[in-house]
């Protein structure tokens, strides 16, 4: 066990590090500096634990089983969830869809990143075999940006050939969970064909059943969506999408950096849990 927990203690130490280096500041990347820090003391209780049974010393048994405990059960929910989202297919999305909702990702010095890239492709591939398909371009300002995502990834739609009456963008959100909700938003304000100054899902509404429209007239929500994003986020960006009336949402997943792969979906996985304890999902 001891060894179990030093070379744990010190691989996450090095991915904390590989990730700083090669990446910079990620979401979560803290959750590595935690985990490492979590076995080296498991590590020290245990040799603590080790040693005082040598010497027939007093014990408080509970003191060293209830942190033991929670880590292997909290590692046990975490792989759970992990696996779920890696072996998440979805319903692959099919050719002629309606609208389909290209979800953003962080910008890189405020400039186009590699992962956002690779979705923008796959979003300009199946564009140019259905020219029909309405792009919802989903993305806000970060922190440290002076561009939305949004933007970025407009402009480098249009100079590859996209036709910008093909594309409406959403240009607010900056979380997973809002990107879907206002991407739906403007695409039910796009079936409208009409503004709202009050987002469409704060106004009374049954989500099953879409919006109303002038003069109180009924609008389903659209029959045929696809969401494109990455694989580790594609989980939950359709349980979001369903939770939200959207029904056989389709799926169109960009591959994700090999190296940031591990974090990718470790990370998907402690936000599903925290949102899922707190009824988001």
């Amino acid at each position: 066990m001891e060894l179990t927990l030093l070379c744990s203690g010190f691989a996450a130490l090095i991915y904390f590090v590989l990730i700083v280096l090669r990446f910079g500041d990620v979401p979560y990347y803290w959750f590595w500096l935690l985990l490492s820090f979590a076995n080296f003391f498991l590590l020290s209780l245990r040799r603590l634990f080790r040693r005082k049974r040598q010497q027939k010393e007093k014990i408080v048994l509970q003191l060293f089983v209830f942190p033991f405990a929670t880590y292997v059960l909290f590692m046990l929910i975490l792989c759970a969830i992990i696996l779920r989202i890696f072996f998440f297919s979805g319903n692959k999305a099919k050719e002629g869809l309606e609208y389909l909702i290209v979800m953003g990702t962080d910008l890189n010095e405020n400039k186009m990143s590699d992962q956002l890239q690779k979705r923008l492709d796959l979003a300009i591939s199946y564009s140019k075999r259905n020219p029909d398909t309405m792009l919802v371009l989903s993305g806000g300002r970060g922190k440290q940006d002076k561009s939305t995502q949004a933007t970025v990834m407009y402009y480098y739609m249009i100079q590859r050939g996209i036709p910008p009456g093909n594309i409406i963008m959403e240009f607010y959100s900056r979380s997973t969970r809002y990107k879907i909700q206002y991407s739906i938003e403007v695409i039910m304000e796009d079936i409208m064909g009409e503004k709202f100054a009050v987002p469409l899902f704060k106004r009374k509404q049954d989500s099953k059943t879409g919006g109303r429209g002038k003069g109180g007239r009924a609008v389903p929500l659209p029959s045929s969506v696809g969401i494109l994003t990455s694989a580790p986020n594609m989980y939950r960006a359709v349980r979001m999408a369903e939770k939200m009336g959207l029904k056989e949402v389709g799926t169109i997943a960009s591959e994700e950096d090999l190296l940031l792969s591990l974090h990718a979906y470790t990370k998907e996985a402690l936000v599903f849990f925290f949102e899922r304890l707190s009824g988001v999902i």
